[in-house]
């Protein structure tokens, strides 16, 4: 018989109870409040990111035109 074999119905057991007590503990992980509420269609707050080549751009200077921002995480 091997060891696992031997142990199943206890790590069964083991990660339906750690299943169990992560569910219970998350809803009361607390989370920090929101820093600011934004309204759609409201101006946004000015900030400068660098674009797909590495220039800055600063959002005032785009005032007047079109805006479409794209977020996303970076490398994987």
């Amino acid at each position: 018989m091997t060891l696992l074999r031997k142990f199943r119905v206890p790590l069964i057991a083991f990660g339906v109870v750690l299943a169990l007590g992560l569910a219970w503990m998350l809803p009361k992980i607390p989370t920090p409040p929101p820093q600011g509420a934004f309204v759609a269609g409201a101006a946004a707050p000015d900030f400068t990111l660098k674009d797909q080549d590495g220039n800055p751009v600063t959002l005032s200077a785009l005032h007047g035109q079109k805006v479409l921002l794209y977020f996303y995480r970076g490398y994987w």
